[in-house]
């Protein structure tokens, strides 16, 4: 006789993948920011016939690589790549796959170690991915973000608004901050 529902469901919860699996229907169910990212972050998903292994998404082009990977020996070779070039799509090989996979990562450590920025970034290369770390920096992060944007619309501004409010006619006033 088979299993009843309930019966099947005992036994899923004492799996090894329940918990791991109820963790993550709870992060991509959670009404706010979180969650909207999470939800978006496997929105390729379903795009695919196969799952996504890694991703390196560009401006004009974006690489996808295709699981499960295949394990050989002391090798884990993902089973194609998806490459997006201008919204014109193209299937690599495994190897092809292989071999864009390492250039990129090389170019991005390289690009990465060398770059000017990463002297400020000594706190975050230090710290965990633990939610303790958010509740850290997420205040102080959010908070540059909008100083940055702030400063960028400023800059936006002050190049296309000002000179035409200086042409302007004489009754016409600068708004403050512009000037």
């Amino acid at each position: 006789m088979f299993p009843t529902l309930k019966q099947r469901l005992a036994r899923f919860r004492k799996s090894p993948i329940y918990s791991e699996l109820l963790s993550n229907i709870k992060r991509l169910t959670s009404d706010d920011a979180d969650g909207r990212c999470y939800r978006r972050s496997i929105g390729f998903w379903s795009i695919f016939s196969r799952p996504i292994v890694l991703n390196y998404p560009g401006v004009r082009t974006a690489l996808y690589l295709e699981g499960p990977n295949h394990v050989v020996g002391r090798y884990s070779i993902p089973l194609c790549g998806r490459l997006e070039i201008d919204g014109e799509w193209y299937i690599l090989d495994p190897i092809a796959a292989l071999q864009l996979t390492a250039d990129l990562q090389k170019q991005l450590d390289d690009l990465i170690i060398d770059h000017p920025l990463v002297k400020h970034a000594v706190q975050f290369w230090r710290a965990s991915p633990t939610e303790e770390s958010r509740e850290i920096y997420d205040p102080e992060y959010r908070a540059k973000i909008n100083d940055w944007v702030a400063e960028l619309i400023n800059k936006e501004l002050r190049a296309n608004h000002l000179p035409k409010l200086l042409e302007a006619p004489s009754e016409t006033t600068i708004p403050k901050g512009l000037v």
